[in-house]
């Protein structure tokens, strides 16, 4: 049978003939005559239009491409199948075996991954929140948003309510930027560094006095809120406190980069695991119970301070109502996958009827 021979020590091809007897396998070259044992060598798992490879003990190895010589070797060395080949070859355990490890993937990512999370990130410094939030102020500064329109008075008001609402013994410092963002349109953002954005668009989401406007989105900016106005940017600013205080991007993050591990440990690649810094934070959405653990926070806050959350099922129920619209205006708009993506993540916040009655029943 013809064959390529490759020593141990080169990948330089040479080609050889092979006879194999009873006992041992004999490799015929111009240079040499070599004899190996047919018990130590090992035959690696023939692959349908592939060379078929012999591994000899002294680290070299040989390859037969023919078809024909591959059977008559296979037959003369009594090569058997293992029970994993054979398995390979069944379609319907084959699929089989794809839909285990895919439920065990989505198992480790759905439960696996918060539970060690819950464990890990304690261990993690408040060093590490405090440069993923400012990596992503950078971005967000330099692509997202400009500078507020709203007027130092009612900056003022919005600041104080700010004030009013945060907890008395915070886990960190907490900052709060106005800005304004057509991009992202009516939002509150919480980065990890304590920093909480507030946009023109939800503001102006928010009833003002003396506004005549048919619409809450279409009242003048610059009106001052209303006492409805002010609970319902309470609420918002106290499920932004939330995601700080309870540390849900680092938890974000760190479940990510568990998944991106085990994936790399499963198929020997881990050239994306330096990936889920701040891009990472930004492409991550906060998963459902995540955010109903921001919702409780908000509530038990609101509630300390006197506030009915259904102020802030009224302000949920504003926003969803536009939805559909801001969707139909994002498909129009061209844009890069990667923006699609960080929109995706910037308007994340799902104004669902689950939590709109969350709020509901907690105001009753």
């Amino acid at each position: 049978m013809n064959a390529n021979y490759f020593n141990a020590q080169s990948s330089i091809i040479q080609p050889a003939n092979i006879s194999i007897d009873a006992d041992q396998i004999k490799i015929t070259t111009s240079q040499f005559n070599k004899f190996f044992s047919k018990k130590t060598t090992h035959v690696a798992e023939p692959y349908l239009n592939a060379a078929l490879i012999l591994q000899f003990d002294d680290g070299s190895h040989c390859e037969i491409h023919a078809a024909v010589d591959q059977q008559a070797a296979l037959k003369q060395i009594a090569y058997q199948a293992s029970l994993v080949e054979h398995w390979q070859r069944n379609w319907g355990i084959a699929l089989f075996a794809i839909a285990v490890v895919l439920a065990l993937f989505y198992g480790s990512y759905r439960y696996g991954g918060p539970i060690l999370a819950k464990q890990i990130v304690p261990m993690i410094p408040q060093q590490a929140d405090d440069f993923l939030g400012t990596e992503v102020e950078s971005m967000l500064d330099a692509d997202y948003f400009t500078e507020s329109d709203i007027k130092a008075e009612q900056a003022a008001q919005i600041t104080k309510i700010f004030e009013a609402i945060k907890p008395n013994a915070t886990r960190i410092p907490l900052r709060l930027e106005l800005r304004k963002s057509e991009k992202i349109g009516a939002n509150a953002l919480a980065l990890p560094n304590g920093s909480i954005y507030l946009t023109d668009a939800m503001i102006q989401h928010m009833p003002k006095q003396d506004s005549q406007a048919t619409s809450q989105r279409n009242s003048p900016l610059n009106l001052p809120l209303t006492r409805a106005g002010e609970m319902q940017l309470a609420g918002v600013l106290a499920h932004e406190i939330a995601h700080i205080e309870l540390r849900h991007s680092m938890h974000n993050i760190t479940e990510t980069s568990l998944m991106t591990v085990l994936l790399g440990a499963t198929i020997g690649d881990f050239s994306n695991i330096l990936s889920v810094a701040a891009g990472g934070l930004l492409n991550a959405r906060y998963s459902q119970e995540k955010e109903a653990e921001a919702d409780e926070y908000a509530i038990r806050l609101l509630q300390s301070r006197g506030i009915s959350p259904a102020h802030l099922a009224d302000l949920f129920e504003s926003l969803d109502q536009d939805t559909s619209t801001d969707k139909l205006t994002k498909k129009k708009r061209q844009s890069s996958w990667l923006e699609e993506q960080i929109n995706d993540y910037l308007s994340s916040h799902p104004m669902t009827e689950k939590r709109i009655e969350r709020f509901r029943q907690a105001a009753k």
